[in-house]
C-alpha cells in the first residue's frame, strides 16, 4: 500500500514540476503561490519556505494540509483555476517532507525553490507598490499644500 502511495504522490510530483516548467511564463500563477507561501510562512514566523517545512510541527502541518485543501476546494468550485494549482504546489511541497525517497528529493529541491522564487517575487511586487504610493502619497500632499507664500 505505502509503495502505491509513493507511486501515486511521485507521478504528481513530476506533473506538478512539468505543468509548473510549461507555465514559468505565467507571472500571475508565480504571484499566487508566491502568496499563498508568503501567508503560511509569515504565520509561522518562519524564515522561508524550506524553513517552514523543516520545523513545524505534526498539528500545525495537519492544520495547514488541511487549510490547503479546503482553499483548493473552495477555489476548484470557483473555478479559479490558478488558486487550485497554486495550493496544489504548495501542498505538495509540504507533503514531500514526509517523503525521503532518493529519487524525489531533487525534485522536491526544486519545487521548494521555485516557490522560494514565487515568494521573493512577491516580496518585490510589494515593495514596489509601497515605493509607488508613498511617491504618490507624497505628490499628493505637496500639490494639496501648493506653492508656499513668502
Amino acid at each position: 500500500m505505502e509503495d502505491k502511495l509513493q507511486a501515486r504522490f511521485a507521478k504528481q510530483l513530476h506533473e506538478l514540476m512539468a505543468g509548473l516548467q510549461v507555465s514559468r511564463r505565467e507571472p500571475e500563477l508565480r504571484m499566487m503561490i508566491g502568496s499563498v507561501a508568503t501567508r503560511f510562512v509569515n504565520d509561522a514566523k518562519a524564515r522561508g519556505w524550506a524553513d517552514l517545512k523543516q520545523r513545524i510541527d505534526s498539528r500545525s502541518y495537519d492544520i495547514l494540509l488541511k487549510s490547503i485543501q479546503d482553499n483548493g476546494n473552495r477555489f476548484a468550485k470557483e473555478g479559479n483555476k490558478e488558486a487550485v494549482r497554486a495550493f496544489e504546489a504548495v501542498g505538495v511541497s509540504l507533503i514531500a517532507r514526509a517523503q525521503m525517497s532518493a529519487d524525489l528529493i531533487p525534485v522536491v529541491k526544486l519545487l521548494d525553490e521555485y516557490i522560494q522564487r514565487c515568494m521573493v517575487m512577491v516580496r518585490k511586487q510589494g515593495e514596489a507598490a509601497r515605493k509607488k504610493a508613498t511617491a504618490t502619497a507624497k505628490a499628493a500632499k505637496a500639490k494639496a499644500t501648493g506653492p508656499k507664500a513668502s
